[in-house]
């Protein structure tokens, strides 16, 4: 049996059959309900938001990312600032 890595976007194919069965992001917008449940469903969620992580670097850019994480430590609101498509 071959294995996948534990994060790759594999991982995110299996886990969510191909992005048919993929938890909704304001689910687990907070760190209650991202840690919650058993280990299983915290590896899922790890790898749901690194593939959104990803996808969102490709759309905007690796400045852009850094340019959030800047306003973010400044006192920035993250709902206000991270939806930049």
């Amino acid at each position: 049996m071959t294995s996948i890595p534990e994060h790759s976007e594999d991982a995110w194919n299996a886990a969510t059959d191909c992005g048919k069965n993929i938890v909704d992001l304001h689910e687990i917008a907070f760190a209650a309900s991202f840690f919650a449940g058993t280990a299983e469903q915290r590896r899922c969620r790890y790898i749901v938001s690194k593939h959104e992580l990803r996808a969102w670097v490709e759309r905007n850019g690796r400045e852009t990312l850094i340019d959030l994480l800047d306003k973010l430590n400044r006192g920035g609101n993250f709902d206000e600032l991270h939806f930049v498509e």
